[in-house]
């Protein structure tokens, strides 16, 4: 009779909460959401714990531009303060002279580009999130009222 060791037990039980964790992934990435006149970027736990800060809330007034752009990757430039690894991940913030960003990238998934105003407290903000282009079309509709 075979047996299935606990090695085994517990690998498949990893790979099921692994799988629970792709099917609710939108409740794991990042989410703009506007607020009291504020944006902010709302990231999940694990979001903050990788990427090494809660969130940033900046005025609607300091959004200068927002748009989606298919290669993330290419926007973030410095030197990096959380979690990264090219082409899969990169949360935190990138650090660079005069303008820092604030990211939550991942895969080779489109991401919303938000800029700001000369002045603020970040450069960028850049997240990958759910239907992109709606959440830019949402951010501003914000900025217009």
């Amino acid at each position: 009779m075979y047996r299935r060791s606990a090695r085994s037990q517990a690998f498949r039980v990893a790979m099921k909460a692994d799988a629970e964790c792709l099917r609710h992934e939108k409740d794991a990435m990042a989410r703009f959401i506007v607020e009291d006149q504020h944006l902010i970027p709302k990231l999940s736990p694990l979001e903050a714990v990788g990427g090494l800060r809660r969130s940033a809330r900046v005025p609607l007034t300091d959004v200068a531009s927002v748009e989606v752009t298919p290669e993330p990757w290419k926007v973030p430039s410095g030197l990096r303060v959380g979690t990264g690894l090219p082409g899969a991940i990169l949360l935190g913030t990138m650090i660079r002279r005069g303008a820092n960003d604030v990211v939550a990238i991942y895969g080779r998934a489109p991401a919303v580009v938000v800029t700001l105003r000369e002045g603020a407290a970040w450069r960028r903000l850049i997240a990958t999130v759910p239907h992109p282009d709606a959440v830019a079309a949402q951010i501003q509709d914000a900025m217009r009222d």
